[in-house]
């Protein structure tokens, strides 16, 4: 029986830890991001809370409360169930930072510009 009690303990332990501060965490980043705005290398990202009308109008979709913009166009992305945030464009790399995620976006882009500049010189 102690067998059994130790093992769900073992088990529960994860959900319990994520349950404390996982959920409280998350939110806590979301309502961090309400404007933020940086240059990085040449490129502007802003991130900016949606007008209420924006949040209403888009009602049966799921929709961020904050938008972000790298050069004015907007870029759309997703939070995980951790807390992480994911651009859909550029799949391959979560962070809890969405700013820091366009910064590495905008990296991805430039590089693969490049690549592609190497492969097709005109």
């Amino acid at each position: 029986m102690s067998r059994w009690i130790a093992l769900l303990v073992v088990m529960l332990l994860p959900i319990g830890g994520f349950m404390q501060g996982g959920w409280e965490e998350a939110a806590e980043r979301s309502l961090r991001m309400e404007l933020e705005r940086q240059e990085y290398k040449g490129h502007r990202i802003e991130l900016r809370a949606r007008g209420a009308d924006e949040l209403r109008a888009r009602e049966g979709e799921p929709i961020n409360e904050s938008e972000l913009l790298i050069d004015d166009e907007p870029i759309r992305y997703g939070q995980l169930l951790d807390g992480r945030y994911a651009l859909h464009e550029y799949a391959y790399d979560w962070s809890d930072n969405l700013m820091d995620l366009a910064r590495r976006f905008i990296d991805y882009r430039s590089r693969s510009d490049e690549i592609r500049r190497e492969r097709d010189p005109r």
